[in-house]
């Protein structure tokens, strides 16, 4: 674990494997160190969990906002109300362009 900052791409998805790369900030010093990294994988929809002591949502946003240029934040509504707010996770998950993108909730 470098102290520089960097984000796991996703490079390709399949049924059985997933690649996956480490990309630092552009203007940072070349290679970064070795990472572990962990994953979770999901289906989209909803699933209930721990005899339905805990319910995972799914779901996907496309946007092409960039607060940097001027976009705007995104609001997303849940498919149910929660009783407490919920924990949130969202990950970029396109190589679409070279440049580091990070999602901010």
């Amino acid at each position: 674990s470098g102290p520089h900052p960097a984000i796991i791409k996703i490079l390709r998805l399949g049924q059985r494997r997933v690649k996956l790369t480490l990309q630092e900030p552009s203007n940072w010093d070349g290679p970064h160190k070795m990472e572990d990294t962990s994953f979770i994988v999901w289906e989209k929809g909803s699933h209930i969990l721990q005899e339905g002591a805990l319910r995972v949502d799914v779901d996907t946003l496309e946007t092409d906002n960039e607060l940097n240029s001027g976009g705007e934040w995104e609001e997303v509504e849940f498919q149910v109300a929660f009783d407490e707010p919920p924990a949130v996770i969202a990950q970029v998950q396109s190589n679409a362009e070279g440049t580091l993108v990070q999602c901010r909730v």
